[in-house]
């Protein structure tokens, strides 16, 4: 049986835990953190920096590295290399700083919308925050979201992070099935639903790319995305090009 080895330094900012065989984790040091107040965007960047350097060398040993939120984990062939190699390889990496790594997505949305069909939380965001439906709208679609990881289901991406005016706790009763399309908040992070499913986090408006497209993969760990407001009329129109566009 594999036993687990303690958090191994190999630089000022970043701890390697080496989790078995085949498999490594980064993260950034607790001396790093206590010295640099960081932001989890911050720390998100920093291990992309990462992230993206190790995919760029291109080690030949190299099976998958996953970027998600302040931590990389790394798989590795283990019959072609272990773990000591591979710490000598991240004590030697040259870290590729200030290059464009990933996509920028710019997603359009509907706040307008609260039917039976798209159900809205635009009225309980604006009670418990005390903000017009239009600061609500002004402030979501003013930040450059970074995509911190991708679970819960497919294509479901963790973005963040929102303003801290529009912080909201989960819905005390989550619904069984959200909408597909669904943008939505909770706590510091907000999201796209993909698919249909059930979901406690509050729903300010629709993607209509998400409703009638969303199939194959769309993001990736250390993406960008941008929301940009649109009307319902438009949001009509765009469910109508979407669909006539669908094979």
């Amino acid at each position: 049986m594999f036993n687990q080895t303690a958090n191994i330094t190999i630089n000022e900012k970043v701890d390697v835990l080496v989790l078995n065989e085949s498999s490594i984790l980064l993260s950034l040091t607790p001396d790093y953190l206590a010295k640099n107040s960081q932001s989890l965007v911050n720390r998100n960047e920093l291990m992309r920096t990462y992230s993206c350097s190790i995919v760029d060398s291109k080690p030949d040993w190299l099976i998958d590295c996953v970027l998600s939120y302040d931590t990389v984990l790394i798989e590795y062939d283990c019959l072609s290399v272990d773990h000591y190699a591979v710490l000598a390889y991240l004590k030697n990496l040259n870290i590729i700083a200030n290059k464009q790594f990933g996509k920028t997505h710019k997603i359009e949305v509907c706040y307008e919308l609260d039917c039976e069909q798209y159900a809205s939380d635009m009225g309980l965001v604006s009670a418990h925050t005390s903000l017009r439906t239009s600061d609500i709208v002004a402030l979501h679609t003013s930040q450059l979201y970074s995509v911190f990881a991708i679970g819960f289901m497919p294509n479901f991406a963790y973005l963040g992070e929102v303003n801290d005016k529009l912080s909201m706790p989960r819905l005390p009763n989550p619904r069984l099935k959200v909408p597909a399309g669904a943008v939505a908040i909770a706590d510091n992070q907000t999201a796209i639903y993909p698919s249909v499913s059930p979901g406690g986090w509050h729903i300010l408006g629709y993607a209509p790319s998400f409703i009638v497209k969303c199939m194959s993969p769309v993001f990736s760990s250390g993406d960008k995305v941008q929301f940009k407001e649109i009307s319902p009329p438009t949001f009509n129109q765009r469910l109508d090009e979407y669909s006539s566009q669908k094979v």
